[in-house]
């Protein structure tokens, strides 16, 4: 059979399991590339993100804390020795595919991956239970090569989930008509005019879309600036043959 995009839901006894649960109106995405981990807060406060890096365990002197706003906060570390995400060791074990990041709401984890077959699929769930946790499938789909790369892999559909059809829509005008270029070749004013909307309306759709896309950029953007800077440092101090 062909490759699987499985996406499913956990409820363990781990540490941003319980630090969820407590705190109902908080989510949290994590993303890690085994030197660093980026956790970021939505609808949550400074002594939240404070609170997690001592739920983490995170090292003193080892993590940055960025406020987006007053209700998104950023929090960067070293990978924590603490388990962030409890199937993600299960999934590796039956040589599936982890796609980040993973999300976690009120006790839940949410995880999606690619699986290989279904056998190694029911080897996730069957390890996560007998583990103690709770597992519920939200959905899957089978993949072929090319949906592999396809445009709408979990990992790039978290930056275009905050957007509205309207925001989205003037982001394409905007770079169709050149209001990204540079030199710029039109102006926002240009492009309201020519698609019959006011200039107000047409700029505050295009303001709430770059928001919503910087700020999920802004964690990708973040681990590969942390990454790039240690290669650069490890670099420095590397013998010369």
């Amino acid at each position: 059979m062909p490759a699987e995009s499985v996406h499913f839901r956990v409820r363990p006894q781990t540490p941003l399991s319980a630090f969820t649960a407590s705190r109902p109106g908080l989510s949290l995405t994590v993303w890690c590339n085994w030197e660093f981990d980026v956790y970021e807060l939505s609808g949550g406060t400074a002594e939240d993100a404070a609170a997690l890096v001592a739920a983490m365990q995170m090292p003193p002197g080892s993590t940055e804390v960025h406020a987006f706003d007053e209700n998104v906060h950023v929090v960067v570390g070293v990978c924590a020795d603490v388990q962030h995400g409890c199937a993600v060791e299960s999934i590796d074990e039956a040589k599936c595919l982890h796609v980040p990041p993973a999300r976690f709401h009120e006790g839940w984890e949410e995880f999606r991956m690619v699986s290989f077959s279904e056998e190694r699929t029911r080897a996730v769930f069957a390890s996560l239970r007998k583990a103690g946790a709770e597992v519920h499938l939200v959905a899957k789909r089978p993949l072929n090569r090319q949906a592999l790369l396809c445009h709408d892999s979990p990992a790039v559909n978290t930056l275009f989930q905050g957007l509205t059809d309207k925001q989205a829509e003037a982001v394409v005008l905007a770079h169709r008509h050149g209001l990204y270029a540079s030199p710029r070749r039109t102006t926002a004013a240009s492009i309201a005019d020519a698609v019959g909307l006011s200039r107000s309306t047409f700029e505050e759709h295009l303001r709430k879309a770059e928001n919503s896309l910087l700020g999920g950029l802004a964690p990708y953007l973040e681990l590969d600036a942390r990454t790039r800077a240690k290669r650069k440092a490890e670099a420095a101090v590397a013998p010369t043959k």
